[in-house]
């Protein structure tokens, strides 16, 4: 069977439109709209549940540099994209709709926890249907999904590495007006064991339950607070209106897999979701592809054009994120 995953540029949308039509009766539209794409190169699955990749705070995203923009020009935050890790759920194909996700800020680390609020440049950043990587800070990290599993791969080229997850994070960039973030509220952490943490908090109105769980050598964990890490979980509460909160894994070596699950209903849901994910990361990256190979062949086009082909195949990819099938759950 043809593999139609390969006319797909997940990039395609991403980011600003070259220029204005030049002429014909688009030289005289009106632009409401900045000349920019709204959408993500992320890992997901068609309507998928879950999404993951970088994260820069740019409008709406939560991907790239942009300012937010209503209008013509697009006005920019960075020459490049700088990212403090990555993050799960995310808008696609659209603008402001006054909710921005980006939720469980997940970031790869070295030395103190203060290090997590640095930004970092990325290298050789690529992805396909169902799959993401990137480099950034002396970390490779790549990514696939299931419906409502993310599947983080992480290889450190230095010693003592660590990775924390910030649950409180809702949005874009706080530099931002408060138009475009949140707070979560009602958080509420617990470490399961050495290897697993569960949250739950009120996101924009809506409360999620998520568990993380690291595969790695002699995993632990603590939580930390507020640019600050605590050595045990006893304890610990997280104070109204804190902006981040979370925790942190250590562990030997230099390799790790973090699966990351939430559920609208409970936190061993999340758990249950995670306990269910038995197949390696390259089985599950190639079943990604898989599913989506079977979605984008629904239709196909008699044309011989590699870029005829590619624009149509990226176009239809990015009609079939959204909207989210979170079937089984319930608000």
């Amino acid at each position: 069977m043809e593999n139609f995953c390969n006319y797909v540029d997940v990039f395609y949308g991403n980011g600003e439109v070259d220029h204005f039509h030049d002429e014909g009766i688009g030289s005289k539209w009106f632009y409401i709209k900045a000349l920019c794409g709204n959408t993500n190169p992320h890992a997901v699955l068609p309507f998928g549940g879950m999404s993951v990749g970088a994260y820069s705070g740019g409008y709406p995203t939560g991907y790239g540099t942009h300012y937010p923009n209503s209008c013509a020009g697009v006005k920019k935050f960075s020459d490049k994209i700088l990212i403090k890790g990555f993050t799960h759920l995310h808008h696609s194909g659209t603008g402001g709709i006054g909710y921005y996700y980006n939720y469980a800020l997940t970031t790869p680390f070295y030395g103190e926890v203060l290090n997590i609020y640095n930004y970092y440049p990325m290298d050789n950043e690529n992805a396909s249907p169902g799959y993401y990587a990137t480099e950034f800070n002396n970390v490779v990290a790549d990514f696939t999904v299931t419906n409502f599993v993310a599947i983080h791969r992480y290889k450190f080229k230095n010693d003592g590495g660590r990775i924390a997850v910030n649950f409180g994070n809702d949005g874009l960039l706080r530099d931002f007006s408060t138009r475009f973030w949140g707070i979560v509220s009602d958080g509420n952490i617990k470490c399961i064991s050495n290897d697993i943490v569960t949250f739950s908090g009120v996101f924009s109105g809506i409360k999620l339950y998520f568990a993380v769980k690291i595969e790695a050598q002699n995993a632990d964990c603590k939580p930390f607070l507020d640019k600050k890490e605590y050595s045990s979980f006893d304890n610990f509460f997280i104070p109204k209106n804190s902006l981040d909160y979370g925790c942190i894994f250590d562990f030997d070596g230099n390799d790790a897999i973090l699966k990351v699950a939430y559920s609208t209903v409970s936190t061993q849901k999340a758990i249950d979701k995670i306990n269910a994910v038995k197949d390696d990361f390259s089985t599950i990256k190639n079943n990604a592809q898989n599913i989506w190979n079977d979605y984008l062949s629904k239709i196909q086009i008699d044309c011989d054009d590699f870029t005829v082909k590619q624009k149509f195949y990226s176009n239809l990819y990015h009609t079939l994120i959204k909207p989210m099938d979170i079937y089984g759950e319930e608000f």
